[in-house]
């Protein structure tokens, strides 16, 4: 979800511009995170999206207790359900042949979504606020004062235990393959709009804005995307004998993204050892 949604009826037609942050954990730090996971027997991708949401509660509450947010918003936004959009990687559940012959490898795309709608978004009382806002280093509530540990556990099992039935779906291709039709009539017509606009064409209907907040559609505070460890996928250095020269990747792994409109894609990938934490954001969405 990105802060504040300026989202007018032109948006869709209009190509976005996007910003990026890379925050590199250390070799020892992705070792822990990991190690802690397993010893709660949850996933990284389940504890990830639970930050997700704590995350996206910090912002609001920041915005709230700057001033930035009306009352009426703010009430409004804390009983509103956290959805969050789950890249799905389909390869190990297609052809085990083709999967164990090289096609775990393959660059292709092998995706779809797993959606999650969270409990509730977790928010500290006004009480807690006044009594607690000038010690606030960043004017966000911690996260031990939003979430405990061990509700924290049981929101990051919740969602291994739904992954898991998902998966298990006996439908889980034709789920995956009736989205697709569903996407195409709008992906056409806006490419059809956006060609217009290029060729100096106007639109029939002038520019309006769209209220986002107070309303009922469903948004997506945040989507995520695994990919593992690549480290095994391709060599961090590539040697060319004419002229003699060495291309060496960063272990950081970043990707230029076109993110989801109206959401924070953070794309997570470990090489060599380390977990890079990706952020990207739409800047005709936010405003800035």
């Amino acid at each position: 979800m990105t802060i504040p949604r300026k989202i007018t009826t032109y948006t869709p037609y209009r190509v976005p511009r996007s910003k990026e942050l890379t925050t590199t954990f250390t070799e020892e730090e992705s070792t822990l995170a990991i190690a802690n996971c397993r010893k709660h027997g949850i996933t990284f991708g389940a504890a990830l999206t639970i930050l997700g949401q704590l995350g996206s509660s910090r912002l609001l509450h920041r915005r709230y207790i700057r001033g930035e947010m009306e009352k009426e918003e703010w009430e409004w936004r804390r009983i509103q359900p956290s959805n969050s959009l789950i890249y799905l990687n389909y390869r190990p559940y297609l052809d085990k042949d083709w999967y164990a012959n090289g096609g775990s490898e393959v660059v292709a795309l092998g995706i779809s979504y797993f959606f999650h709608t969270h409990s509730y978004m977790p928010t500290v009382s006004d009480e807690w606020i006044v009594h607690n806002r000038h010690n606030l280093r960043d004017d966000a509530p911690p996260f031990s004062a939003l979430l405990s540990q061990g509700r924290f556990v049981l929101r990051s099992n919740e969602i291994k235990q739904k992954f898991k039935k998902f998966v298990a779906h006996p439908l889980l291709f034709e789920i995956a393959s009736a989205r697709l039709p569903m996407n195409l009539p709008l992906r056409k017509q806006a490419g059809k709009v956006w060609m217009k606009i290029q060729e100096g064409g106007e639109l029939e209907e002038p520019e309006k804005h769209v209220p986002s907040v107070l309303a009922d559609d469903v948004i997506c505070h945040n989507s995520e995307s695994s990919m593992g460890n690549v480290s095994f996928i391709y060599p961090l250095a590539y040697l060319f004998l004419l002229p003699i020269t060495r291309i060496r990747l960063t272990p950081s792994n970043q990707a230029n993204t076109r993110c989801i409109r109206s959401t924070h894609f953070p794309p997570r990938s470990t090489t060599p050892g380390q977990m890079p934490m990706e952020t990207f954001q739409l800047n005709q969405l936010s405003g800035s």
